[in-house]
């Protein structure tokens, strides 16, 4: 077994009567590479000096802060300037055996980085005496309550990627912590052997009793995490969870007749569309969103509004002013638009089949129509008559007429859900009167809680051929949103195709009548005792298998052991770059490259005038890349003093290493907050070093860093394959030229900006996922017409899958 360094975190606040024995439990431990880092959180008792009494017993390193600021903010101090592979708070009223340690390793070393944390069981006493043994890990249980010690063990890499414990919480920072690991992708692991002894106190902050408020305060900090989370929740369908959603009602976007969201409707527009006309397009607002998606693209507005086609007119590519009556006078060639958006509520129009006849003279064959339209059954609209109110609405027999009277076909209506607490208590008060007329309240419930129907039609002659693209997540991290996410919803644009990914979740039964399948494995790592399994049950169901990998596979040693089975056991495998295609074909012919692309463009930068440079390095597990760099960093800047401010994201180590004091760290963030800061700053590094790990790596950060006009220094390894040297951005093959680049980078500031142009111009018209997002759904169909082929291949593999 190896000994990777483990560091133990004990905070400590006025605490000298059990401090000695969490000490003792440290020292008795049979584990051999520890350090123990202590830190004292402002305490006023006399604990600071009895801890410096106690460091001629025992081995640990004494932290203090000067004032209390709370058990996350000082675990988070402690863990910054630690040193271990493996981070284990331990509490100073708590202790553990001598084999504690030992038995989380070595279970640690023996499983896949997004195992984490390792948790106990743990033995309960003081107030409280009792055996909680460690739970098997569920996503549903943890949503429900905590049931995980943070005094468990956590990988460093897992602590960066969540970005520590949150500082604002004095309470349930260990819930939010676990929370965000899990919507990151890691996976607890009960470790039962492990006993951790938990000291229950009725004076604890914990209020473990409810003797000073501590319920409601739990509950109000419930609320505070789920709300702080809420994006990623929503993304992994988990915000209508029950045991989320009553702590996120009156936070979700709340619709009424005159606010039909505009975000979903721009993101149903096909992505490489040549012409978009909006109907009702007021201030522009969609159009210029759609923009950025697709700058290609001719985007036409309509409006009745003389003032809101001012507005309009400087971010769209064309503007009408007209009424919708006179939109059949306006000169728009016959089967020229791609896609029309509906703005306006059809509701209020006075002749809709017309409106929509006019549209469909309009649309090439194939075009498309969105719009939303607000549903009658919604509860704003039932109290708005029986506040005799008028409602604009439609309901879905209408709005199915009307549609097939224009000979336009509708291909999906998709609710728009309104889940609010206002939502939820006006269904509690009709509750009653459901139940005496005999209305099932879970049907007039799904009824009450659709605000507007998103609704899809086209022009064709016949029905779009159905296909499901079904993902199974098994890893979040770094991937999700470029790999799943964004390709997702891009495809689903295609008239008939249907998407679907979920964390952890395998539900064959998802596809509906009529449609061909498809499943992604996106990063997983199954094994030889169950794959044939697994993918026999795929194959039966009648899918197409499917295997998603970015990154070399040989970084997961389960893959070495289990002989590479996950990508012999699929049909075939979709991957980001030519040089892992290579690899993974020696297991599986059958491998198509998506190269990874930019969602949306983001506007041109507006660059600071005062002389000021930013320097950005944002990446994780990279020291090995940048460590030869750091001496001709440090040399570059010595003198320039604060003209050049460096930034760093994720690598603490890195941060730490530069010598200069013009500096700012953030820990691990969201892929939004990544993006910020990125486009505050002038120059992005991007080392990587020329092995196999790394030749199989994407140039994502080249064109993100393109994409937010900041000029790049990149290694040739990846970076050559795009990078056009001295034209898109520099590339160094040896230290003295990225030390000579690097100066002239930061101090010629036409000679970067020209840079950073060529390379924002060059993503927008290679780079953009509007322009190849096709391929993919193409390549899936081509697959599924070559099941038998695929299946006799695979069965040649591994004729295991074919066994009865």
């Amino acid at each position: 077994m190896s000994y990777p360094l483990v560091s133990i975190i004990t905070p400590c606040y006025n605490d000298t009567r059990y401090i000695r024995r969490a000490l003792e439990s440290v020292q008795q431990s049979n584990y051999p590479n520890i350090e123990h880092i202590v830190i004292d959180d402002g305490s006023t008792d006399g604990t600071v000096e009895y801890l410096e009494e106690l460091r001629s017993q025992f081995s640990f390193s004494l932290l203090k802060s000067a004032n209390h600021r709370g058990v996350a903010a000082a675990r988070n101090l402690a863990i910054s300037i630690s040193k271990g592979k493996y981070i284990l708070p331990l509490d100073s009223d708590n202790y553990f055996a001598p084999g504690y340690i030992k038995i989380l390793v070595q279970k640690a070393e023996n499983l896949p980085d997004e195992y984490c944390p390792l948790y106990p069981t743990m033995v309960l006493f003081g107030d409280r005496s009792h055996t909680v043994t460690a739970q098997p890990w569920s996503l549903e249980k943890l949503l429900k309550s905590p049931f995980i010690h943070v005094n468990s063990l956590f990988s460093r890499k897992a602590l960066e990627m969540v970005g520590g414990f949150d500082p604002n919480l004095l309470l349930l920072e260990d819930y939010d912590l676990f929370i965000a690991l899990a919507l990151q992708g890691f996976i607890g692991q009960p470790v039962p052997e492990a006993i951790l002894h938990y000291h229950i106190r009725k004076e604890s902050v914990a209020d473990h009793f409810n003797l000073r408020g501590g319920e409601q305060k739990k509950h109000r900090l419930r609320r505070h995490i789920f709300q702080k989370h809420q994006a990623d929740l929503e993304r992994l369908k988990l915000d209508n969870h029950p045991q989320v959603s009553i702590y996120l009602q009156g936070q979700r976007q709340q619709f009424d007749k005159n606010t039909l969201s505009k975000e979903p409707l721009v993101y149903l527009i096909p992505p490489d569309a040549k012409m978009v006309l909006e109907i009702g397009c007021e201030t522009g607002e969609r159009g210029s969103a759609y923009k950025r998606i697709n700058p290609h693209g001719c985007y036409i507005g309509i409006d009745d509004n003389h003032e809101s086609l001012i507005s309009a007119k400087l971010q769209l590519d064309q503007v009408f002013y007209s009424a919708i009556p006179q939109l059949a006078n306006l000169n728009i060639p016959h089967g020229s638009v791609d896609c029309v958006v509906i703005s306006t509520n059809l509701a209020q129009v006075t002749e809709p089949v017309k409106l929509l006849q006019t549209i469909c003279l309009w649309l090439k064959q194939g075009g498309q129509v969105v719009c939303a339209v607000p549903n009658p059954y919604h509860w704003r609209a039932i109290l708005g008559l029986l506040q005799g109110k008028h409602q604009d609405t439609l309901d879905v027999d209408n709005i199915k007429r009307y549609f097939a009277a224009a000979n336009l076909q509708i291909f999906e209506m998709e609710r728009c859900p309104d889940t609010s607490g206002e939502s939820e208590e006006f269904l509690e008060q009709v509750k009653p009167i459901l139940n005496r007329y005999e209305i099932p309240v879970e049907a007039h419930q799904k009824r009450n809680q659709t605000a507007a129907y998103l609704v899809r039609a086209w022009k064709g002659d016949q029905p779009p051929k159905r296909l499901f693209v079904q993902t199974a997540m098994i890893s979040k991290i770094a991937s999700d949103q470029v790999r799943v996410y964004q390709p997702d919803r891009c495809i689903r644009t295609i008239p008939g195709v249907r998407t679907n990914a979920q964390l952890y979740t395998v539900n064959l039964g998802a596809a509906l009548p009529g449609e061909e399948k498809v499943f992604i494995w996106q990063r997983s790592r199954l094994k030889k005792a169950n794959a044939a399994q697994k993918q026999r049950q795929l194959i039966q169901a009648g899918y197409l298998s499917v295997v998603e990998i970015d990154d070399d596979p040989r970084f997961w040693k389960e893959h070495i052991e289990e002989d590479f089975i996950t990508y012999r056991s699929c049909h075939c495998i979709q991957t980001s770059t030519e040089p892992l295609a290579e690899f993974l074909r020696q297991f599986n012919p059958y491998v198509k490259v998506f190269p990874n692309q930019l969602p949306e463009l983001p506007p041109p930068r507006e660059y600071r005038q005062d002389g000021r440079v930013t320097v950005f390095f944002g990446a994780l597990n990279r020291e090995r890349d940048w460590q030869p760099l750091v001496d001709r960093i440090n040399r570059v800047l010595e003198p320039l003093g604060d003209r050049v401010e460096v930034q760093v994201v994720h690598d603490q180590r890195f941060f730490n290493i530069l010598e200069t004091p013009h500096k700012q760290f953030e820990p691990t963030c969201s892929y939004t907050r990544y993006q910020e800061l990125l486009r505050e700053a002038d120059v992005a590094l991007l080392p990587l070093n020329d092995t196999e790990f790394n030749s199989m790596k994407s140039d994502l950060k080249f064109i993100e860093s393109a994409g937010q006009g900041v000029a790049v220094l990149a290694s040739p390894t990846v970076y050559a394959r795009s990078v056009q040297d001295g034209q898109t951005g520099v590339i160094y093959e040896t230290l003295d030229q990225f030390e000579e680049k690097f100066r002239r980078l930061v101090t010629d500031t036409p000679w970067r900006r020209r840079l950073a142009q060529n390379a924002y111009d060059w993503v927008r018209d290679h780079r953009l996922l509007s322009l190849h997002y096709r391929e993919r759904v193409a390549w899936y169909w081509q697959m599924r017409s070559r099941l038998p082929e695929l299946n006799e291949a695979l069965r040649q593999r591994v004729p295991a899958i074919f066994d009865e």
